[in-house]
């Protein structure tokens, strides 16, 4: 049997304290009221990554930790959830990279040529300024990462998703120098790194929306500065289309409307239905069948 390939929508029970979380910041409250919404948005994130040589590991290490979390939540292996949720903070690196993929274009084309970390990621996305980082950055052991973010900043880091999200980023910080995470974050990793990877969408759900509201079923020629895009929605298309079961029924009487003889003037067949019930896939998998020679 084929996996699904939804796993932010089929791992909704274990992103619920993060939801809760979301409630609690006055930047995020917004979307945590959008739940069924972001879980959506997420998935098709990752479906515009699968298939894209510089992305698509991403799509492929998120699923998989994923599952891996929720599958040891249910059993509560808490040493075990300590694990996925720091391979997944390790790959919330490159999550922040599809969305500057996204929503920044220009600023990924000038990347191109220069090798670019986390810290980089996170100022460009404005997620935290560089005095922010900087203040935790600085320190050569950081026994208590947030209380010393607190001191040098003179400031409180009252925001609790701010906090969870600097928990996050210090724990990729921590493996990628082969440190020991200390306690203080390691108790707060797993829920942390979920509110990290939903606040980042958040924070850019509507740039997201819009940069994959079309779909491009079929190849075309496009100008050179398009190229990116197209690449994008054709990564998209092709994941809709490789991954297509079912719904023959719906396929034929689609196939049989469009050519009716006896339409003379052209039309056209308004598919409506909710978000992220599969009607990119089903107008890409109309049009790879009218494509072929029948």
């Amino acid at each position: 049997m084929t996996e699904r390939r939804t796993p932010f929508q089929d791992c909704r029970k274990l992103f619920e304290p993060a939801f809760k979380a979301l409630e609690e910041s006055d930047e995020y409250r917004d979307a945590a009221n959008r739940t069924d919404e972001l879980l959506c948005l997420a998935d098709r994130l990752l479906a515009a990554c699968q298939g894209d040589p510089a992305h698509s590991p991403v799509a492929q290490k998120v699923s998989k930790h994923l599952r891996e979390l929720d599958d040891n939540n249910k059993v509560n292996n808490n040493e075990k959830l300590f694990q996925i949720s720091t391979e997944l903070a390790v790959a919330w690196e490159p999550w922040c990279k599809a969305i500057i993929w996204l929503v920044l274009p220009e600023v990924w084309n000038g990347r191109k040529r220069s090798r670019k970390n986390l810290y980089d990621d996170v100022v460009d996305l404005n997620l935290f300024s560089t005095k922010e980082l900087e203040a935790i950055n600085q320190a050569k052991e950081i026994d208590d990462p947030l209380g010393y973010y607190q001191r040098s900043t003179s400031g409180s880091c009252d925001d609790y998703v701010r906090t969870l999200m600097i928990v996050t980023y210090c724990t990729r910080q921590f493996v990628h120098g082969g440190k020991e995470v200390p306690l203080p974050i390691k108790r707060q990793q797993p829920d942390a790194v979920l509110v990290a990877y939903l606040a980042t969408l958040a924070r850019y759900e509507q740039q997201i929306r819009n940069r994959l509201l079309a779909l491009i079923p079929s190849s075309c020629e496009f100008d050179t500065e398009l190229q990116d895009l197209a690449q994008q929605v054709d990564s998209e298309r092709r994941f809709h289309t490789e991954r297509f079961r079912g719904r023959r029924e719906d396929l034929d009487h689609l196939t049989e409307l469009l050519l009716e003889e006896d339409a003379t003037d052209g039309h056209y067949v308004l598919v409506h239905a909710a978000e992220g019930v599969g009607k990119s896939a089903l107008a890409a998998k109309l049009i790879e069948e009218l494509k072929s020679p029948h």
